[in-house]
């Protein structure tokens, strides 16, 4: 299990030499940047066996009041970049890219200025805007589409987190649905346990077999 905590919670590990140089140097860089706009640090540790946390590696982040935006600098390339640090889990990672592809972002940063880090900013803020307005209604039409089966006999399968696959049989007929994410494909098709003949077709387009179904489960009772 992994978690994240305050850069300031760092001394209470215990590091590697290799480990402290990368913190070091992460405070150091959210020092330069505090100079221009406000930036904090975290840790990313995971639990260890004995219940206490191994370091991973640090995070910093600019601050504001709506969004986790996440600060890197690349000394090879001596080149800031900045990006959204936030979850969408109704969205594709290729929505997500077209989307934030819609608006115009800033140039990278090489020489650190407070109108250069305002206008990540704000570009990260209307991106993250648009992809929580988006996000929230693919939550909506989910949550409507899973309401219409409460009441259905759903055989359920592939339950994982953000993928639901089930079916419904009934009258000769399957119908199958998956939800990945917020996308929802839907398919009918013939059981195919029911017979390919011309007296099936007819019980089919006609109901009968379903009220044959009906009549066979009273008879059961």
């Amino acid at each position: 299990m992994r978690k994240s905590i305050p850069i300031s919670e760092v001394k209470n590990l215990k590091l590697s030499n290799y480990q402290l140089i990368d913190v070091n140097k992460t405070i150091s860089t959210i020092e330069e940047i505090n100079k221009f706009y406000p930036c904090y640090g975290e840790c990313e540790v995971s639990l260890n066996d004995d219940k206490s946390y191994y370091f991973e590696y640090t995070k910093m982040f600019l601050k504001n009041d709506l969004c986790k935006i996440q600060i890197r600098y690349d000394s090879y390339r001596k080149k800031y970049s900045i990006f959204l640090n936030e979850n969408f889990s109704k969205l594709t990672s290729y929505r997500i890219s077209e989307i934030q592809n819609t608006f115009k972002a800033p140039n990278n940063i090489g020489v650190l200025s407070t109108k250069k880090l305002t206008d990540w900013v704000n570009y990260c803020q209307v991106v993250y805007k648009t992809l929580k307005e988006e996000n929230e209604k693919l939550t909506d039409k989910v949550q409507a589409f899973l309401k219409t089966l409460e009441n259905e006999n759903v055989r359920w399968f592939n339950t994982s987190f953000e993928v639901k696959e089930g079916e419904i049989i009934r009258g000769g007929l399957v119908y199958k649905f998956k939800i990945d994410q917020g996308s929802i494909t839907q398919e009918i098709k013939i059981n195919y346990l029911t017979d390919n003949t011309l007296n099936m077709f007819k019980k089919l387009s006609n109901n009968e077999l379903l009220r044959e179904q009906k009549i066979n489960k009273l008879n059961d009772r």
